[in-house]
């Protein structure tokens, strides 16, 4: 009979553990998931009601489908910035129509329809030259955007690189400080789209972290 009682017991706490974690799961994932409409654009009064007036609510967002190899997240989206905001179309020719209605605030679109380059899960050496678009996967059009940007794993890098540019290149480090021939530009925390990949990717892990403790909670 103690056996029994024990064992009943033991069984309780497993139930009880099971659902903590599952409540910890639910309140960071809706956590994060409260944040990342915002840095989307997806708050945008005027832009989202454009968008939902003429059916193209429901699209991605540059920032939702487009991946970087690790440790490059942050030079990324100080490239692309409001960019990660862009709404996707197969071909965005087919929104301009439409354009005139929209009387105030802003929008991005861009064209899905040019495949991406591979991205090296595993990771790759860095070489003199390697651009950021090499370490770039996307299911979505991006490639104008990155043209010409080439990447380095510190400032010193960059700065033996800039007298080799043209006008129209530029190199990025792994921190996120972008340099062209003439100019430099660095930002720390001060764009909404910060972090817009790392949460994406953090997303992702809560998803299967949350349906992993819904499975163990309803054994």
């Amino acid at each position: 009979i103690r056996l029994a009682i024990d064992g009943v017991g033991k069984a309780e706490m497993q139930v009880e553990a099971a659902r903590r974690r599952y409540q910890s799961c639910a309140s960071e994932h809706a956590s994060v998931t409260a944040v990342q409409p915002a840095a989307l654009g997806r708050r945008d009064s005027s832009a989202a009601s454009w968008l939902s007036r003429n059916g193209h609510g429901e699209r991605p967002r540059l920032g939702e489908s487009v991946q970087v190899e690790a440790g490059w997240e942050r030079a990324l989206e100080t490239v692309l910035g409001g960019a990660l905001r862009a709404v996707v179309f197969d071909d965005c020719d087919a929104a301009v129509p439409t354009l005139g209605a929209l009387d105030k605030g802003e929008v991005m679109l861009v064209s899905g329809s040019r495949a991406g380059a591979p991205l090296d899960d595993a990771g790759r050496a860095r070489a003199p030259g390697t651009r950021l678009r090499d370490l770039v996967r996307w299911e979505r059009g991006l490639a104008s955007l990155l043209a010409g940007i080439y990447v380095a794993d510190d400032v010193t890098q960059a700065q033996a690189m800039v007298p080799a540019l043209a006008d129209d290149e530029s190199v990025v480090t792994r921190d996120g400080v972008w340099l062209g021939a003439d100019w430099l530009r660095s930002s720390r925390g001060v764009q909404a789209e910060a972090g817009v990949r790392e949460r994406a990717q953090l997303l992702t892990r809560l998803r299967g972290d949350l349906d992993a403790a819904a499975a163990e909670r309803e054994r």
